[in-house]
C-alpha cells in the first residue's frame, strides 16, 4: 500500500512523465498569439501595480502571471535536454523586449517609474529581477545586444532607490518588500 504522503507523480514511469512534459510544452505553444514579427506573447489576467485590482491583456515579463514562467519553464527544458534543438529558442527576446528597451534608454527617470509602476514582489519587479537572475544559471541565450541576463537585471536595479522600499505599504511576497 501507498503511503500517505508518497506523491502519486512518483509512480508514473520516466517515459510517461517526459511525454506529459512535452505535452504541456506544446500546448504552451499551441496557446500563444503572436506579434507581426512572429514572436509569441499570450493574454491573461495580470495583477496591477496597486496590487488591488486585475486587470487582462497581453502578459509582461513577471513571475507571477507573466512570461517570466513560460521562459523559465522552456529553459530549464532546454538546460535538461529534454526538449529537442528543433523545438526553437528556449526564450525568446521579445519577452524581455520591453525591459530591454527601457535599460537601453539609460534614463535614470525612466528607470525608477519602472519600479514605481510595478508592485516590488514576486507579481512585479521581484519577480522580473529574480527571472533574470535565473534564466542567467540555466544559461539562456540573453537577449540581443547583451552579454547575460544577469546584466540586464543588474541595470535594472539602478532603477531601484531606498525610497521605493521604504514608502512601499505592501509586505506580502507577492505585492511587496
Amino acid at each position: 500500500s501507498r503511503q500517505d504522503n508518497q506523491d502519486p507523480m512518483l509512480e508514473v514511469d520516466a517515459s510517461t512523465r517526459l511525454s506529459l512534459v512535452h505535452e504541456i510544452n506544446g500546448q504552451v505553444d499551441r496557446l500563444a498569439l503572436h506579434d507581426e514579427g512572429g514572436c509569441p506573447y499570450w493574454l491573461g489576467i495580470d495583477l496591477a501595480s496597486d496590487t488591488q485590482h486585475f486587470y487582462f491583456g497581453k502578459l509582461g515579463f513577471n513571475l507571477y502571471a507573466g512570461t517570466a514562467g513560460v521562459s523559465l519553464l522552456k529553459a530549464e527544458l532546454h538546460e535538461k535536454e529534454i526538449l529537442r534543438p528543433e523545438s526553437g529558442k528556449p526564450v525568446s527576446s521579445a519577452h524581455l523586449e520591453s525591459i530591454t528597451r527601457l535599460v537601453e534608454h539609460n534614463d535614470l527617470r525612466l528607470l525608477q517609474k519602472w519600479w514605481s509602476d510595478h508592485p516590488l514582489g514576486l507579481a512585479g519587479a521581484g519577480g522580473a529581477i529574480m527571472s533574470l537572475l535565473e534564466l542567467d544559471d540555466l544559461n539562456a541565450d540573453p537577449p540581443l545586444g547583451w552579454s547575460s541576463h544577469r546584466q540586464l537585471a543588474l541595470a535594472l536595479l539602478n532603477g531601484l532607490t531606498p525610497d521605493r522600499l521604504r514608502e512601499d505599504p505592501y509586505l506580502d511576497i507577492l505585492g511587496g518588500v
